[in-house]
């Protein structure tokens, strides 16, 4: 297990880590207001890039699961999806593909918390589109 380093307000300092694999899925969760009108896609909806926009704290990580950690606990692999939202499955290789980090972020009440690091405060629409285009919805908002 890697020793995580935190900065001097106890927030976890970003870093790539070696434990998680690059075949290890990540769980992102979305809103109903991602998913958008388009007449080119194959049933005329797709997610939006705005689907992986990093939050607002001072490393502007953009939250995910780690499916395998939920599934060997018995979880779903919508892990603590709340019914009205959405979940999307994207394997770690992914976000590194783009020079992306992807690293544990272990949250009271959240174990499975990891985080994309490495986008900025504002995600490209490039990188955003690209890690849509390679992840799969694996449960729709209620």
């Amino acid at each position: 297990m890697n020793s995580i380093t935190r900065d001097e307000n106890g927030i976890i300092v970003p870093y790539d880590d070696p434990n998680i694999k690059n075949d290890e899925a990540l769980i992102r969760y979305f809103s109903k207001d991602h998913i958008v009108r388009d007449d080119k896609a194959p049933n005329g909806y797709r997610l939006s890039s705005g689907t992986f926009s990093p939050s607002s704290e001072p490393h502007h990580g953009i939250s995910v699961d780690l499916e395998n950690q939920m599934l060997q606990d018995g979880l779903p692999s919508e892990g603590q999806c709340s019914p009205e939202n959405g979940a999307v499955r994207v394997l770690a290789s992914i976000p590194r593909e783009e020079s992306l980090m992807v690293g544990t972020s272990p949250m009271e009440g959240n174990p499975y918390h990891a985080e994309i690091w490495g986008a900025g405060r504002r995600i490209s629409k490039r990188i955003a589109r690209f890690l849509v285009r390679n992840s799969a919805i694996v449960k729709y908002p209620g």
